[in-house]
């Protein structure tokens, strides 16, 4: 459960889970005891996911054109076994009227990732939980669009949690330090102290299991409070399930003038029901305030949301808009396709506090009460057979991409779509005769909205080199030809990894670069585009900029070993901007006729620098002294159902990236563009793999109000249980390693 979800859910861009509950099941009991006395005679698990809408079926669903892949599903070959078969597709609907229903879900889905139901009796242990696996709104899921590689670290938290079974009722608490930025120079440290009392599992009867839980939101010295939760799957005797939340700021916390509250009541089977919601924030500083509520009625077909007067809406139970965001990739014989060595937990000693991250390719994640640099001592904690092995961060102001060159022809890319910048940023098709500007694009802090203009030609110089960017696959260039473009024109396409020590060698490496070469010290006016980050293009293949990278820092340094880096203290607020990247850079400019080849190079380099921590290369030095390998994604080369190409990188199960997204119009909320349709084939190495979703989201179809006419909203009353204090006292200190990584036991 992350704090930062629970400031900024100001903005209604609900996304709610499925009714039924996924991954959910346990020790099975179908006890309906409540109080402090119950029946459980061993562990149980409650829904991790909780909507008033039940999914549907994808390969059944009324799909949108982006998802008409799916319409191929039955004719494409894919293993009928193993785990590709066995994986659960999991589905949740995003539902705008039940906003509160967010935060109950990333809660349950943080709390199924602690493993409660497996530890019972264990004794205080640490889990680590990923944030980003719950998050629910599918912007979080996309991360900053437009820029994958911002994705790629997972925000994580570590839970220290003791399970107990005991009169019949499993009880878990958990204490969760956090930190989190509410403005400029402004963070809060708190711990949160969680109580869990449950008395039923998942059943046909209520299929949220029957629960208690209380959170209480407290200073960093865990006595003042900041805010409290209460959640609650009410026992009912009429056939309907209940459930209860609510959560309120406390007086003179930064959280005072935050309320949220939520009240569902509904058939076990989840066919009708009621429900209210309200939301409440303010803002003195700015004014700024919000007070909304929703109430909600439904039955097997139709979904009437009620905002007030003049705001109904009315929705269809049973069609929907699909969008997929995780996949899996298998093998012939239906096991995953896994990453030998994609990344492992670390701890680290952080003044005498035992603190814990992830190290993997994309780099290091650790708290954020820790500064990540060079020559800090990390030790492996995942349970495998090198638990305890120690590592040396080596970390840099930037990260040096090696590039390799694949090559096509223009008429592979009929009717695609391209990015190309020319003062602006324009969205181009190439049409079989020439390339075609169709829409500009702006984009500011709210993401990029894109606006129709009268077809206009690329103009192009014979002889000229000519960069284009396509979401999913990357850069490609050409030459102009001397007779112009057609379909037979051969294009470059840019495959990139992060370069290691490993990869760079023992010994530093001399890049020569001639177009877009990076000045040292960039300043923020630079790194936000206001000036340019870079030094005059050189024509002359004799006179280069000299560029030096050392692996023993990974660091690109100029003349006078000055840092192609930013300028020292430059915060996010100044920085306007994902940061920038140099042009082509090469080790030899030999056999090259002038200083464009580097282009056509098959393999170069490129610098890539800035304030994020996705600028910036983080990597381990073992005890030996030699860096440590860990798995690049592996590439696939993909072809949607209209034509499009793609390439997309898997670094592991669920991690299937390379899909763009775009904003549904009239809402906040990111989706990707299209879906792969499952048994898609896919090559990597000359050998066949497949790929079938994992993860995705629904949205109901809109009706015409009168089809809502037999459904009548309510106005239910506020959860009339109140808030009661977990009382678990101070954080116990566990010394032992993580017991439970993202729901798994480690070592497993």
């Amino acid at each position: 459960m992350n704090i930062k979800r629970i400031l900024v859910m100001v903005t209604v861009t609900a996304s709610a889970a499925a009714f039924f509950a996924f991954g959910c099941g346990g020790g099975g009991s179908n006890s309906t005891s409540t109080g402090t006395t119950g029946s459980l005679t061993e562990a149980v698990e409650i829904a991790s996911q909780v909507s008033l809408v039940e999914a549907q079926d994808v390969a059944a669903a009324s799909l949108t054109a982006p998802l008409k892949g799916f319409k191929a599903l039955l004719s494409k070959a894919a293993p009928t076994s193993g785990a590709y078969v066995d994986d659960p597709l999991n589905m949740w609907v995003d539902d705008s009227s039940m906003q509160a229903l967010d935060l109950i879900n990333e809660i349950l889905c943080s709390f199924d990732q602690t493993g409660y139901a497996d530890m019972v009796g264990q004794g205080p242990y640490l889990a680590i939980v990923s944030f980003t696996d719950c998050a629910s709104d599918s912007a979080d899921k996309s991360s900053d669009v437009g820029n994958q590689s911002s994705s790629e670290i997972e925000e994580l938290e570590t839970w220290t949690v003791e399970s107990s079974l005991a009169d019949g009722v499993q009880t878990v608490k958990a204490w969760i330090p956090t930190s989190e930025q509410m403005g400029p120079g402004e963070e809060i440290k708190m711990v949160i102290h969680a109580k869990a009392t449950i008395t039923a599992g998942v059943s046909d009867e209520n299929p949220f299991g029957l629960f208690r839980m209380d959170f209480a939101m407290l200073d960093e010295a865990e006595t003042t409070p900041y805010a409290n939760i209460y959640l609650e799957s009410v026992e009912t005797s009429d056939g309907q399930v209940e459930l209860q939340f609510s959560m309120t700021g406390a007086d003179g916390s930064p959280m005072a003038n935050f309320a949220e509250s939520v009240h569902v009541v509904m058939d076990a089977d989840g066919t009708t029901g009621h429900a209210s919601a309200a939301h409440q924030f303010e803002d003195e500083a700015s004014g700024y305030s919000e007070d909304v509520a929703y109430n909600v009625a439904f039955d097997e077909n139709k979904y009437l949301s009620s905002k007030g007067e003049g705001t109904d809406s009315c929705l269809d139970r049973k069609n929907f808009d699909s969008y997929i965001y995780r996949y899996g990739v298998y093998k012939a014989d239906g096991s995953r396709l896994d990453s030998s060595n994609p990344g492992f937990s670390v701890k680290y000693d952080n003044g005498g506090e035992l603190v814990w991250g992830f190290a993997g390719y994309y780099g290091i994640w650790l708290p954020e009460e820790v500064t990540l640099e060079s020559g800090l001592t990390l030790t492996r904690a995942d349970g495998s057979a090198s638990s305890g092995l120690t590592y040396t961060t080596v970390v840099a102001p930037g990260k040096l991409m090696i590039h390799t060159k694949d090559s096509d022809v223009l008429g592979s890319f009929l009717d695609d779509t391209f990015y190309y910048w020319d003062n602006a940023n324009f969205i181009v098709t190439w049409n079989g005769t020439n390339l075609v500007k169709t829409q500009e694009e702006m984009c500011d802090e709210n993401g990029c909205q894109q606006t129709d203009i009268e077809d206009e030609a690329v103009a192009l110089v014979a002889g000229s080199w000519v960069s284009f960017w396509k979401d999913g696959l990357g850069s490609i260039f050409f030459e102009v030809p001397a007779g112009g473009l057609s379909n037979s024109t051969v294009v470059g396409i840019d495959k990139s990894v992060i370069a290691t020590a490993e990869d760079v060698g023992d010994d530093p490496i001399q890049l020569f670069c001639f177009n877009s070469c990076l000045q040292p010290n960039l300043t923020a006016d630079q790194l936000s585009w206001i000036e340019s980050p870079f030094f005059p293009d050189s024509f002359d293949l004799a006179a280069p900029y000299i560029y030096t990278l050392d692996p023993a820092d990974m660091t690109l340094k100029g003349a006078a070993d000055a840092e192609i880096a930013p300028v020292a203290g430059l915060t996010a607020a100044e920085v306007m901007g994902w940061g920038a990247s140099s042009g082509p850079m090469v080790t030899s400019t030999a056999g090259m006729a002038d200083t464009g080849a580097v282009w056509s190079a098959d393999t170069y380099y490129s610098w890539e620098t800035g304030i994020q921590s996705w600028n910036k290369f983080a990597g381990l030095i073992d005890e030996s002294g030699n860096p440590v390998a860990f798995d690049p994604p592996t590439m696939f080369a993909y072809t949607h159902t209209d034509g499009e190409k793609y390439m997309l990188d898997y670094s592991g199960f669920g991690e299937l990236n390379g899909v763009p997204w775009s904003r549904i119009e009239g809402t906040d909320l990111w989706v990707p563009l299209f879906s792969i349709p499952d048994g898609t084939e896919v090559t990597a190495n000359n050998v066949t793999y497949y790929v079938r979703a994992l993860e995705g989201s629904q949205r109901m179809q809109e009706l015409d109000l009168s089809q809502c006419s037999e459904l009548e909203t309510e106005e239910l009353s506020a959860p009339d249980t109140d808030y009661v204090d977990p009382a678990i006292g101070a954080q116990p200190e566990v010394t032992a390693d993580p017991a439970v990584i993202k729901g798994e036991l480690a070592g497993s």
